[in-house]
């Protein structure tokens, strides 16, 4: 074998090897950048799942508070349905005074549901 051949088979060689040398490089790049858009999907996911859990714990605290509102409400409703007749010449002093504990509890009732206030 002549020593240009051997020099043109040596070259291929490096050549080859260089090819190979770079296809496993460019095959590691593409495996970390895999692993990085994974992690950053992940990462992507997990904040989501936060923000959603969140958010649905917010919506059960206002449907909680909602409902409490509710609640109050229809209970100075009651109170207000159950208070005597407002017509001066049918009552008493007794009815005068049931008539103000009667309005003065259901003012307490909704002031206590505007102020967010339990029930005493």
């Amino acid at each position: 074998m002549s020593t240009e051949q051997e020099a043109r088979e040596a070259a291929e060689f490096k050549g080859m090897t260089e090819a190979f040398e770079k296809f496993w490089e460019n095959q590691d790049a593409a495996i970390k950048n895999m692993i990085h858009v994974f992690y950053g999907w992940e990462n992507a996911w997990k904040h989501q799942q936060a923000t959603i859990a969140a958010k649905d714990k917010q919506i059960a605290e206002l449907q909680a508070e909602n409902n409490r509102i509710l609640l109050a409400l229809a209970d100075a409703e009651a109170v207000i349905q159950n208070c005597p007749e407002i017509n001066p010449s049918n009552y008493d002093h007794d009815d005068v005074c049931s008539l103000n504990a009667a309005t003065c509890e259901a003012h307490s009732i909704l002031q206590q549901a505007l102020t967010n206030k339990e029930k005493e």
